[in-house]
């Protein structure tokens, strides 16, 4: 029998073997297998994230084969995918031609995928000449691993574009020519572009928000937005952290309640008009604090505090939607109106 004093053993993830003291070493199936499903992250459709400043690098890649993991762990199909770089759209390490390894991890029954989209693994088709846009991170050697992907495909063009213009700006560091160029893109995109800026002056909250705000009403005042698109805009507009009850009557605040109400004080049509009311009202309505009277306070500075940037007749337009508006409305009308009229006799 071997003498095994002073034995040692190590379980290298990585590589996924046990070394022994004798120097000997073997594949472990499972330590593979436990390995991979930790390495790789579920991957998201959502590009936008990944594109700040010292994050991951972004490639056009082409999928020249793939290598299925043997042993995968139950119900997954997991293995690597054997890739060109087609475009190098950021990065200072990956050149176009050069190759790359990017291990994958999904459902292994079709039906499994259909109802597990949110990883976007189980939505791509992961076969030889597919082409994807990935934001990924280097691993080791030529492996990489991958955050984020969407397919190449005959609609991409207008993607990858505002994909390119999104990095570019991102890439800029003077304010002074940065801020025209999210301004823009509140404008005139309508996908990737359009959400990088949201992205960038609402979560990241690079810019202050009382500015951040008063980009995203320029946007929804331009005649070059197309009147659907104004409400996904205000969407936005009224929920964190563009509006926060947190921060009571506060000049962001008042310019969030200051543009649903211009907007719906211009709004003729029916439909669109009971929009900008809902929202309107979903923000003055609601609570800010638990005390009655103080909550009260707050929603009259509130409300005095945006009416500086409201046009004259403000109160007619309620008056009317409290007598003729939607049913759905009036309640928030009355309310807004009897907040309003409260709020101009303080101001005298």
């Amino acid at each position: 029998m071997a003498d095994l004093t002073g034995f040692k053993s190590h379980v290298n993830m990585r590589h996924a073997v046990i070394v022994l003291f004798l120097g000997y070493s073997w594949p472990n199936p499972t330590a593979i297998a436990q390995y991979h499903e930790r390495a790789t992250t579920m991957l998201s459709a959502d590009l936008i994230p990944h594109i700040q400043a010292g994050g991951e690098d972004f490639l056009i890649i082409r999928i020249d084969g793939v290598t299925y993991l043997q042993n995968p762990q139950q119900g997954r199909e997991s293995g690597t995918l054997n890739c060109t770089v087609e475009r190098v759209m950021r990065s200072d390490l990956y050149k176009a031609g050069g190759r790359i390894e990017v291990p994958f991890d999904r459902d292994l029954d079709p039906g499994a995928r259909d109802k597990n989209t949110v990883n976007q693994w189980n939505n791509l088709p992961l076969e030889k000449g597919t082409q994807l846009v990935v934001a990924l991170a280097p691993d080791s050697g030529s492996r990489a691993m991958a955050h984020a992907a969407i397919v190449v495909d005959d609609t991409s063009e207008a993607t990858i574009t505002e994909l390119e213009n999104a990095i570019e700006i991102e890439s800029l560091e003077d304010p002074e020519l940065q801020h025209p160029r999210l301004q823009e893109s509140l404008i005139e995109s309508t996908d990737l572009q359009r959400g990088y800026a949201l992205d960038f002056l609402g979560r990241r909250g690079f810019v202050p928000p009382v500015e951040a705000i008063a980009m995203v009403s320029t946007a929804i005042e331009s005649d070059k937005v197309p009147e659907p698109e104004k409400l996904n805009l205000a969407r936005v507009l009224i929920e964190r952290p563009f509006f926060d009850r947190a921060r009571k009557a506060d000049p962001a605040n008042a310019a969030v309640v200051a543009v649903l109400a211009r907007n719906a004080f211009r709004e003729k049509d029916p439909d669109r008009l009971n929009s900008w009311m809902r929202f309107l009202g979903s923000r003055i309505r609601g609570s800010f604090d638990t005390d009655t009277d103080l909550d009260m306070t707050i929603k009259l500075d509130l409300v005095n505090r945006a009416s500086h940037d409201i046009p004259a007749g403000f109160d007619t337009f309620l008056r009317n939607q409290a007598v003729s508006g939607s049913v759905d409305q009036r309640p928030a009308a009355v309310e807004l109106l009897n907040l309003w009229e409260s709020a101009q006799h303080i101001k005298k």
